[in-house]
């Protein structure tokens, strides 16, 4: 094998773990946020649809309000 590429392999190998490591840390973070966002998103959308719900019954007893007028 060259000098070079076993200078340039004794010195990357050994770091090789700490650089999977690091990106399987960032992987693990991201389908964590994703996760955690996904499930703040539905929260939002069942509190968005209980308000339209609200919002359509207060408009029935208006125009109800105002047929009986």
């Amino acid at each position: 094998m060259n000098t070079v590429l076993e200078q340039i392999y004794a010195t990357i190998l050994p770091s090789a773990p700490f650089v999977i490591a690091a990106y399987a840390l960032m992987w693990c973070a991201l389908v964590v946020y994703v996760i955690y966002m996904t499930v703040k998103l539905k929260r939002t959308e069942a509190q968005m649809a209980v308000m339209e719900e609200s919002l359509k019954k207060i408009d029935a007893e208006k125009n109800n309000a105002s047929d009986r007028a």
